[in-house]
């Protein structure tokens, strides 16, 4: 089965003039792609921005950009289900991805409703006495500890622990938990939000959770636990091949998608220093849109009163997706027209807020996010290496690496002519 995350091809690294290394990788950017993607995208029309739709026709109704709403208090009305489901491989050289996406939404979400399941099959305390941290976020920049060993004496004394489950026993557990949450969470008038972090399936789009013969959690067997309750479900999933999920009609879901049904999800690449990929960059974008708002006592706008909408409003759920993926085109990924993101509002609702459609209100993550510890950029990888993806590389932070690496290799050169008249003269 295909990895859920493609990273970035290895470098064939070298020594160079400094502490850099270096690698043989032309430009793999494509900023008219980039440019085209981002000007088809229009506010009010979420199919240009990777919207999928149950009803045929609603595709081209213009929706509306926000609701008059203030950020509100924390609400205990959403039921969260998240379900790890990597069962080997789990070092941040590997899948360790998983883990960072995991422990990224567990850092914002963890304690912030009533009701709340955290499954995973991994042994947590040997992986981070191995590997002592696991990091979110681009390697060429800055980016947060989302799991070490404060953190996870942290999650043993939360008040929503993680909980293990044998690896053959994850898909049947998970089903049957996201059969009760939800009856449930209709018996209790609220809402259910689904993380799911695993291998995704090219052929039917199923996730796999742990190990078995019938591991991977089919849309057919999703739909049979849910049955016909009622509720307002929002599921998050950013396996290869998760948009297929999206573009079910027989699965009425909001969804949040990293990848379209025929594309590989996509990580950060390897971090040079440290050998570990940090995550992948749909989480990140979701989580920093997540994270950019503080909370507020305050009203925002006076709903009596003429006066413009700020970014800072609740914003509709068609609104929210098309930011999540402007914010990944234009600040994260200079590739971001790769990824295809695939977003669907259950009922075509897409003029639901968020925190309606979640039952989780924007606004109040900001504070948690920052409070995770902050680790340095790899300092092995100049920012002008073709294959950083930040959209903020520069002319000249280009040409300084072109710069380098020509040197690197004129000393290389130098290097082995010097050694071969050595070796002829032995």
């Amino acid at each position: 089965m295909p990895p859920i995350f493609a990273p970035l091809p290895p470098n064939n690294t070298m020594s160079g003039p400094s502490q850099y290394s270096f690698n043989d990788n032309e430009d793999p950017n494509d900023a008219g792609a980039l440019r085209k993607a981002l000007s088809g995208m229009e506010i009010g029309q979420p199919s240009t921005s990777g919207g999928q739709f149950y009803t045929a026709g609603n595709e081209n109704k213009q929706y509306e950009q926000f609701n008059l709403h203030t950020p509100p208090d924390i609400t205990s009305k959403t039921r969260i289900i998240a379900v790890l489901g990597i069962h080997q491989n789990a070092t941040p050289q590997k899948d360790g991805w998983f883990v960072s996406d995991f422990f990224a939404f567990w850092n914002i979400f963890q304690g912030i409703t009533e009701n709340q399941k955290w499954y995973h099959c991994l042994d947590l305390d040997d992986l981070v006495t191995k590997h002592e941290r696991y990091l979110h976020g681009n390697p060429y920049g800055q980016r947060k500890v989302v799991l070490d060993s404060g953190i996870l004496a942290q999650s043993k004394l939360s008040r929503h622990p993680l909980q293990r489950i044998r690896p053959d026993h994850l898909k049947p557990k998970t089903k049957q938990l996201i059969g009760d949450e939800c009856k449930a969470a209709e018996t209790a008038h609220e809402n259910v939000l689904i993380l799911l972090f695993g291998h995704g399936d090219v052929n039917n789009y199923g996730i796999e959770l742990g190990t078995g013969d019938r591991a991977t959690l089919q849309i057919d067997e999703f739909r049979s636990a849910i049955k016909a309750i009622k509720v307002s479900i929002t599921m998050i999933a950013t396996s290869c091949y998760s948009g297929g999920w999206t573009c079910n009609p027989q699965l009425n879901l909001s969804t949040m998608a990293a990848a379209g049904s025929e594309r590989v999800s996509l990580s950060w690449r390897f971090s040079g220093s440290t050998g570990r990929a940090c995550g992948s960059m749909f989480t990140t974008a979701l989580v920093q849109k997540l994270t950019r708002v503080g909370a507020t006592n305050k009203p925002l706008i006076d709903e009596d009163e003429d006066c413009e909408l700020t970014e800072d409003q609740e914003e509709t759920y068609a609104e929210f997706t098309r930011t999540v993926h402007e914010h990944l085109l234009k600040d994260l990924d200079r590739r971001g027209y790769e990824h295809e993101l695939a977003f669907g509002a259950q009922d075509d609702a897409w003029t639901m807020c968020w925190r309606e459609r979640t039952g989780i209100p924007l606004g109040q993550f900001k504070e948690r996010w920052e409070n995770l510890e902050d680790w340095a950029k790899d300092a092995t990888l100049h920012p002008g290496d073709p294959l950083n993806r930040d959209p903020a590389v520069t002319d000249e932070q280009l040409a300084e690496y072109l710069q380098l690496r020509a040197e690197a290799r004129g000393k290389a050169g130098r290097l082995g002519v010097w050694l071969r008249g050595i070796r002829g003269h032995g």
